[in-house]
């Protein structure tokens, strides 16, 4: 676990205390990855000429097969360069959803032990009274439905993410796994 991670998850217990009143937690990720501009115009720089290559090829409609080209690597970059969740603790699939501009993203995160460590001991230095559990999963879950700024921004057009299902593996010495079923669409 990185240093990174500790001060990451510091911020955001601090800054938000986990409350989704008046948008706290939320505004908590983005201040969170907006301090990270230098990062978040390489992915940018990164990430727009290849949809421009796309839309230019295939056609701006077809969002959903470009997530199932190009989305593990678009969300693996945000989940560990824009955030610090660690790269081989992370597992993603892209598929196409039901019609052209839908898309499901599968994303497996497992939490070390020193994560969960730094977790609980930022939830006990705040008084948070949310279990070591669902701070995970809100962490993670918050962590992805704060790329949609960037995609639309990429892309030229308001996309959204949606958690569809989310579910986690019981807590043990090694870890503890969360696993999210997220939907993108246009809208």
């Amino acid at each position: 676990m990185s240093s990174k991670f500790d001060d990451f998850v510091n911020r955001i217990l601090e800054t938000s205390k986990l409350e989704i009143t008046g948008g706290k937690l939320t505004n908590a990720f983005v201040a969170e990855f907006s301090r990270r501009e230098d990062l978040l115009k390489t992915f940018k720089t990164e990430f727009k000429p290849i949809w421009e290559s796309w839309k230019k090829n295939q056609g701006k409609h077809l969002i959903s097969p470009f997530i199932e080209a190009h989305g593990n690597i678009i969300f693996r970059k945000w989940l560990t360069e824009i955030y610090p969740f660690e790269y081989y603790s992370l597992r993603l699939a892209c598929k196409r959803g039901p019609s052209s501009v839908d898309a499901v993203m599968l994303v497996n995160y497992f939490f070390s032990p020193e994560e969960l460590v730094t977790i609980q001991k930022n939830i006990e230095k705040y008084a948070i009274s949310v279990p070591l559990e669902e701070t995970c999963r809100l962490l993670l879950t918050n962590a992805i439905k704060s790329i949609p700024t960037m995609l639309s921004e990429i892309m030229e057009i308001d996309y959204r993410i949606f958690i569809e299902k989310l579910t986690n593996d019981d807590r043990t010495k090694q870890g503890f796994q969360v696993m999210v079923r997220a939907v993108g669409r246009i809208g």
